[in-house]
């Protein structure tokens, strides 16, 4: 509410109220909120003055987060921003949060390369900006930039451990994508692939609320592979010989017609010599024709006589299944005007399509905001995850669950008469692909930041925020002796661990004003200083006393022990102003210095400048009276943005041991 003409306004409170002392001489109240239409009352000599706003239609007027701690109106941004609310995945059954982006920002490409749950997920942002270096964005968690990507050491094909799933989609309030190099340069060396900005749910005032959701449901694989059966199988054996040696008048089938001084290969049957080339037995020879001995149960030579009796094996019903899926959510929040809390628990469970597999997390969340007086706000959130995936070798690998189905013919049995599985050279029995395997990745998690504003003065505000993001990742895996990789070792068992704190702390100072009705001034100066130590360890055993028995003590052998640390800083400081003139005309400049220790002595200082300018087409008074056009803005921008996310101390030769220097 502002008197109109002068600076003397006032906010008003959450349910409408306002106080507002005005001049004797009279003058002209203006109220405006986001969204809503202004109106102006003249002031006269009531005492109170009541008004209802009507919602602006035209005017694209939510507030979206553009970085380190700044919210901004979106009809004034200049930079290409994309916002995702959480209202757009709420229902659907998301498992982080590059899934939510998923179909849901334009210029966002998300590439889900396996579907196995918990894996990585591949996000792009505008396409590829680096060659070398990783395409990933920068995720910024409540202003905290997080820990993303593939936390496993350990390869099961092509599938990877995706740490962004350790956040609780239910837990989002809103996801903003700065998309070009103007709006994402205020994040300088870490910004070239596009900056995903996640806000979590607070707690608002009011009396307590208690929010219970649960969702169920089953996946299916939408189209399995078309295996042939048993029979078809037995009678492609059939016709490769048939097309391949013609039948003799007698039935008989020559394979080699010898010469004078080799007798010539005669079979008996097509049956005879299809068994002999694709089953287990042998031949035996009478009167100059071979004729095929069974060795067992698995192709007989009664097979081939009658495809009809062929064994029969879907291997992909073997190794696919119905899959479960679920999600139990329960959110207290609430509180008064100073004090305000929410507190969240979930739990997620998803199989997977391929037996064996699947992923689930528990996870809980406090925030907590309050406001210790008009000038001192203080808050702090909470995250705690702790997430297990159960993996199977898959996507891309020999001893992986569907390549084994695909390769293994349906004519052969998954168990031997003894019961143990039926091995086909060196394919793995897929059955025994998806049950013999212990492959599990278990990520403990903790996401934290503390914020204290301060205002010096009217229009100054200063704003400090410490975050932790501590992660530890552990992978377990042992081979059995009933797989192929555990047979030939007497089983192999491996543990790895991985441990990664990392901490972040920045410093801001937020100028905001409006120079009579006309002009409007936001400046921002942040330093930030960032500090990310990765610590890892990997332990692998051969030569196990028996399966039941799976801990690296008990192997014979040791094949691998290592272990490394490595970690890297960054320190920067960035200056920011947005201008705005009758909220038409638009102008925003940034300019960000880096320190990080990732590159070399001579180039670990970059600089990242960056302009944008927008006009307001839709604010003009020519179109004032037409109804066809809700939006329309003009805007251009031109800035710099760098990529420090590549291997630590690139840029210098390290020593190794096992080599002669």
């Amino acid at each position: 509410v502002l008197v109109q003409g002068t600076t003397n306004g006032i906010s008003t409170n959450a349910d409408g109220t306002y106080v507002l002392t005005v001049p004797s001489t009279g003058g002209t109240l203006q109220f405006t909120a986001i969204g809503f239409v202004p109106v102006s009352r003249p002031i006269g000599s009531e005492s109170q003055i009541n008004v209802a706003l009507a919602q602006d239609t035209r005017e694209l007027s939510e507030v979206v987060v553009t970085g380190y701690g700044q919210q901004q109106e979106r009809r004034d941004v200049t930079g290409a921003v994309t916002t995702v609310k959480a209202e757009s995945f709420k229902d659907q059954p998301v498992t982080g949060v590059d899934q939510a982006l998923q179909g849901r920002a334009a210029g966002v490409q998300v590439f889900q390369n396996s579907g196995t749950p918990g894996s990585g997920i591949a996000v792009r942002v505008r396409g590829s900006a680096s060659i070398s270096g990783s395409n990933e964005p920068l995720y910024v968690v409540d202003g905290l930039p997080i820990n993303g990507g593939n936390t496993s050491q350990l390869g099961t094909g092509n599938q990877q451990v995706n740490a962004l799933n350790d956040l609780n989609p239910n837990d989002i309030a809103s996801i903003e994508v700065l998309k070009d190099a103007a709006a994402a340069a205020i994040y300088g060396s870490r910004a070239s692939n596009g900056v995903v900005l996640i806000t979590t749910k607070r707690g608002q005032s009011g009396k307590a609320r208690v929010d219970v959701d649960y969702y169920t449901g089953a996946q299916t694989v939408w189209k399995k592979p078309n295996i042939i059966t048993g029979t078809e199988q037995t009678q492609l054996f059939l016709d490769q010989m048939a097309n391949r040696y013609p039948a003799n008048a007698d039935g008989t089938i020559t394979t080699n017609p010898g010469n004078s001084t080799t007798a010539p290969t005669i079979y008996r049957s097509y049956a005879d010599l299809a068994a002999y080339t694709f089953g287990p037995g042998d031949r035996v020879r009478t009167n100059g024709i071979y004729s095929y001995v069974d060795a067992g149960p698995v192709r007989p030579l009664s097979q081939f006589q009658d495809p009809s009796t062929a064994t029969s094996t879907n291997w992909a019903d073997q190794v696919l299944r119905t899959a479960a899926i679920s999600n139990y959510g329960l959110n207290i929040s609430g509180g008064s005007e100073s004090n305000r809390y929410r507190l969240s628990l979930g739990y997620f469970d998803q199989k997977g399509t391929i037996v064996g597999s699947g992923y689930n997390r528990i996870s809980a969340r406090l925030t907590l905001d309050n406001k210790i007086s008009d000038k001192v706000k203080m808050g702090a959130s909470f995250g705690l995850s702790s997430a297990t995936n159960n993996r199977i070798n898959n996507d891309n690998s020999i001893y992986g669950a569907l390549t084994t189905a695909r390769l293994t013919a349906a004519d052969l049995p998954i168990y031997n008469e003894n019961g143990t599985y039926y091995k086909s050279g060196s394919i793995e029995n897929p059955v025994a692909a998806v049950r013999e395997p212990f492959i599990k990745s278990v990520s403990n998690r903790l996401i934290a930041t503390q914020y204290t504003e301060f205002q010096f003065i009217k229009h100054l505000t200063y704003r400090a925020t410490f975050g932790l993001d501590f992660l530890y990742g552990r992978d377990d895996r042992f081979y059995s002796t009933l797989t192929n990789p555990g047979a030939a070792v007497r089983g192999e068992a491996t543990v790895a661990t991985i441990q990664e704190p990392n901490f972040n702390h920045f410093s801001a100072f937020t100028y905001t004003n409006t120079f009579g009705t006309d002009h409007s001034l936001t400046a921002l100066a942040v330093a930030e200083y960032q500090r990310d130590v990765q610590s890892t360890t990997f332990a692998q055993v051969t030569g196990f006393p028996s399966n039941a028995i799976q801990q690296l003590s008990a192997g014979a052998t040791k094949t691998a022990a290592t272990s490394s640390s490595t970690l890297n800083a960054l320190f920067g400081v960035l200056a920011k102003v947005d201008y705005s003139f009758k909220g038409r005309y638009l102008l925003s400049a940034t300019v960000r210095r880096d320190r990080s220790s990732r590159f070399g002595a001579d180039n670990q200082v970059g600089y990242f400048p960056a302009a944008s300018a927008g006009w307001r087409i839709i604010d003009e008074s020519f179109l004032n009276d037409q109804q066809i056009l809700s939006e329309l803005k003009l805007r251009g921008s031109y800035g710099e943005t760098g990529n420090q996310n590549f291997a630590n101390f690139g840029s210098r030769g390290l020593i190794s041991p096992g080599y002669n220097y």
